[in-house]
């Protein structure tokens, strides 16, 4: 009975027409939807979590800038220019210097 069934498949294979190598039709084009690019969550590179914004404290002060005094030159420059504004009163040098000083540091 083996000689039976190596028989029958021989056949089979003899029956069995061969194809000629055609070029495939073309179907009518039809609209593909476009694939989507793999988002972040699928590439295997992950990128780092950003890091959430530091916690501001209460708004703090800050001090001014101290600005260095006024130094005894330009005093003197400024309270002269008062005693000419003045129309160079005799007596007042202290009165001038003092101002001087004054809108000097009250200056910026």
């Amino acid at each position: 009975m083996a000689k039976a069934s190596k028989k029958s498949t021989a056949k089979k294979k003899a029956a069995t027409p061969k194809k000629k190598a055609t070029t495939p039709k073309k179907k009518p084009a039809t609209p593909r939807a476009k694939k989507k690019k793999a988002s972040a969550s699928t590439t295997s590179k992950k990128k780092p979590a950003p890091k959430p914004a530091p916690k501001t404290k209460a708004k703090q002060r800050v001090a001014p800038v101290k600005k260095a005094p006024p130094t005894e030159s330009e005093i003197r420059e400024r309270a002269r220019r008062i005693w000419l504004e003045c129309g160079r009163p005799a007596g007042r040098d202290d009165e001038n210097w003092l101002e001087a000083e004054r809108q000097l540091r009250d200056q910026d």
